[in-house]
């Protein structure tokens, strides 16, 4: 009987998972929102899987290996050191309570690793790939190859510093690109803005104390001045960290993704004109390609399926 695999990507506000099978055929997806405490995370994920299955009619047992794509510090070790985003995760043995629950192999990697091992089948030899979602993360492909660092925490990119001793970072850090380009920051804004009574025109009429949300605003910031705003600021601090890092790597594309990236082809453009303003002509990289990763918010799971054959 053929056997199948699952991926799994937890991010800050959901847990995406995929079922596919040994030709990589997708089989099922599905997503539910992360739990609120790391203690409820491999409860969630089985379930998931539950989900996964039943909803292809097939048996659970099928499964071979299951790869979860993790948000923070996720070291060679497979040891969770950090999950900003998750509270409670780090220092939980994922891997142990996950093995213990089918007869599969499990390993656990770094959530946008995940992605860039999707991306790496089209995406060239040499690129780095920016995952916008309640927070922001990074990862580094050179020649061919992921780069993982001396520790396995390499492409942590939303914690450079853009603003000196500016707004305080999830990470503990003051000034990080996150802090201002990320799905967490947007809300924000977008919560500022709305409490201001700035942004009446994304009110539902149906609920009109609840928020807009940043998808809303982003998809409708050509008719709106304050939602043009927010989106120029968050598009001018995210062309400046890829401009930091196109100054370290000087990598051929730059992939955006996550859950922000949904909403890619209403920020494209203004992104790009932020960076031709962030980067001069004289440092050689104007010509640098900024696209969506492929398969977007799911890029990460499916990522997670083929640990198997890296590992």
């Amino acid at each position: 009987m053929e056997s199948l695999r699952v991926g799994l990507d937890l991010g800050g506000t959901k847990l995406a998972g995929v079922l596919i099978d040994a030709n990589r055929k997708i089989l099922a997806s599905a997503s539910v929102p992360t739990p609120s405490h790391g203690r409820w995370v491999a409860a969630t994920m089985l379930e998931l899987i539950d989900n996964l299955t039943s909803s292809v009619g097939v048996d659970k047992g099928r499964i071979e290996f299951l790869g979860v794509g993790l948000p923070g510090l996720i070291g060679d070790d497979e040891k969770i050191h950090s999950s900003t985003h998750v509270p409670g995760l780090a220092g939980v043995d994922l891997r142990a309570e996950l093995s213990q629950s089918g007869n599969w192999r499990v390993h656990l990697e770094n959530d946008v690793h995940c992605a860039a091992i999707t991306a790496m089948e089209n995406g060239g030899q040499s690129f780095v790939l920016v995952t916008v979602g309640t927070g922001l993360g990074g990862a580094i492909v050179l020649s061919g190859a992921l780069q993982r660092g001396a520790r396995g925490f390499a492409g942590e990119v939303g914690h450079m510093i853009v603003v000196a001793g500016g707004e305080l970072c999830v990470c503990g850090k003051r000034g990080c690109v996150e802090a201002y380009a990320s799905g967490r920051s947007l809300t924000q804004r977008v919560e500022r803005e709305f409490a201001r009574g700035r942004l009446s025109e994304f009110v539902d009429p149906a609920k009109p104390t609840r928020v807009p949300t940043p998808k809303a605003v982003m998809e409708g910031c050509g008719e709106n001045e304050v939602a043009r705003e927010i989106v120029e600021e968050f598009c001018f601090y995210l062309a400046v960290g890829i401009s930091n890092l196109l100054e370290f790597g000087d990598f051929e594309r730059v992939l955006i993704g996550g859950g922000v990236s949904e909403s890619f082809d209403f920020f494209a453009n203004e992104l790009r004109e932020q960076y031709q303003l962030v980067m001069s002509p004289s440092r050689m990289r104007s010509d640098v390609e900024i696209s969506r990763v492929e398969f977007g918010p799911l890029a990460g799971a499916i990522g997670a399926t083929r640990l198997i054959d890296i590992i």
